[in-house]
């Protein structure tokens, strides 16, 4: 008879030798309680393996990217930002929900020192955080609803958003400064043909 079965088996207790012995499916049920709390164990043990996966990663990542340029560093950065984003999951707030926009202190000082594993100096990080913003930004967003989204703070409005607004105004910046240095060089010429005209007429 297999766990299960015996686990169903009921019946009186026995007696061996003047002794009462425990129904089988007690001991059954004490065998699967043993084994459910093994499994418990291994359940915490994974996810605490998972945080130090994600760290593993993370500093793996930023020594490659060190190393890279281009097309390579800028898909190294994307998968920076979805690691951090992954180990933000593991720093609970005081709500209980993961720290999705990174502010803790506890979480900020992990990931300085995961820079600091990866032989980064406060500089080097500070130019990689900018760089990943905008990546960890999109991925934030696309993973919480908009309600939580609006109860942490996070503007509609994404950094991919913020990227071409910014470039939508330098350019409108770039043509009136242009539209302004056109001017001023027809001033200029203005200006500069008058002057050259009563010159003409003195002489």
């Amino acid at each position: 008879m297999g766990i299960a079965g015996a686990a169903l088996a009921d019946g009186p207790p026995a007696i061996t030798n003047g002794v009462q012995q425990q129904p089988p499916h007690r001991g059954c049920l004490r065998l699967l309680s043993v084994v459910f709390r093994a499994h418990a164990r291994a359940y915490s043990s994974g996810m605490a393996g998972s945080k130090q996966h994600i760290e593993r990663e993370i500093v793996r990542i930023l020594r490659a990217t060190r190393q890279t340029t281009g097309e390579r560093r800028t898909i190294l950065l994307r998968d920076l930002a979805e690691q951090m984003v992954d180990l933000r999951e593991h720093y609970p707030t005081p709500s209980g929900d993961p720290d999705w926009t990174g502010r803790g202190g506890v979480y900020r000082y992990a990931v300085r020192d995961l820079y600091v594993q990866a032989g980064y100096s406060p500089e080097e990080r500070k130019l990689t955080q900018t760089s990943t913003r905008y990546h960890v930004g999109n991925l934030v967003r696309a993973r919480v609803s908009q309600g939580t989204a609006d109860a942490l703070g996070l503007v509609p409005i994404t950094p991919k958003d913020r990227s071409r607004l910014r470039s939508r105004r330098d350019r409108d910046e770039l043509r009136e400064l242009l539209a302004e240095a056109r001017e001023l060089l027809a001033a200029q010429k203005k200006a500069t043909g008058g002057a050259h005209s009563s010159s003409t007429s003195a002489h």
